[in-house]
């Protein structure tokens, strides 16, 4: 059977448990306490009730709370572990997850970016781990998400090294305003750990951590780089027209050409 209070332990979480344990302790003591005052109180003046029933409801109630926390933390735990679980699917596999630092491997880093309008200009910049800009980038805007891959060059061609490095997106409108820009990263899950503060589960990416609700998809191994698709619809529409005149034009032509023929030589014989 799954252990839940094995995996607080494990996460460096605290436990009711714990708490119940000084309780007992504690709730001895004061019974300890309590039957020496009883014993040595003064028969004129006793302990009045009202004191005697209050101390112990008050610690009626501090257990009852310790008990409550208890079903709580272990719910809490089955769920964090239910999603650990769930996210073992991630290994190994890339994933897409919002954000703007990713990882460069092998001379790739994936993202995508979508912006809130069509904007008039749009300039890429990625920083490294210092926050200097290595790499400028100025894309055709579009109103669609684009998934973009940096190839690990900075502006003078030169690959750089292995590591964390941040997109930041800048987009403008025609009158010059700041459009909103959404960024998410992408890369391969290598690992997967409980955040001991909030209990979430966290994926990890290499060096950088991602939180799993972040998680928007899993990619199925293709890779769609940016291009610029004006061109190519232009392309498409124009040998699509010349072809389909060029081939109805030659089809009707022969067609009528030999039906003509074939017709009137059957009707002088």
């Amino acid at each position: 059977m799954f252990d839940t209070n094995a995996v607080s332990v494990l996460n460096g979480q605290g436990s009711a448990a714990t708490s119940a344990e000084q309780l007992n302790e504690d709730f001895n003591n004061f019974l300890l306490l309590l039957t020496t005052q009883l014993q040595n109180q003064d028969p004129l003046e006793p302990m009045k009730t009202e004191e005697f029933t209050n101390q112990l409801v008050q610690f009626a109630n501090v257990e009852q709370s310790i008990k409550q926390n208890t079903n709580l933390e272990s719910l809490i735990n089955l769920t964090s572990a239910n999603t650990q679980v769930a996210s073992l699917g991630y290994m190994g596999r890339e994933i897409m997850a919002i954000g703007s630092t990713g990882v460069l491997k092998d001379g790739q880093m994936k993202f995508r970016y979508a912006t809130a309008e069509i904007p008039s200009s749009l300039k890429i910049n990625i920083l490294n781990e210092a926050g200097q800009i290595v790499r400028t980038i100025e894309p055709t805007p579009t109103g669609d998400p684009t998934d973009y891959v940096w190839d690990g060059k900075n502006n003078e061609g030169i690959d750089q090294p292995d590591g964390l490095y941040k997109v930041e997106i800048v987009a403008m409108s025609d009158n010059e305003t700041e459009i909103d820009v959404f960024t998410a990263v992408s890369g391969i899950v290598t690992g997967i750990q409980t955040s001991e503060s909030t209990g979430k589960t966290l994926l990890s990416i290499g060096s950088l951590t991602v939180d799993s609700e972040n998680v928007i998809g899993v990619n199925d191994g293709t890779t769609v780089t940016q291009v610029d698709t004006s061109e190519n619809s232009e392309t498409g529409t124009e040998t699509g027209t010349e072809t389909g005149t060029e081939t109805g034009t030659e089809t009707g032509t022969e067609t009528g050409t030999e039906t003509g023929t074939e017709t009137g030589t059957e009707t002088e014989e």
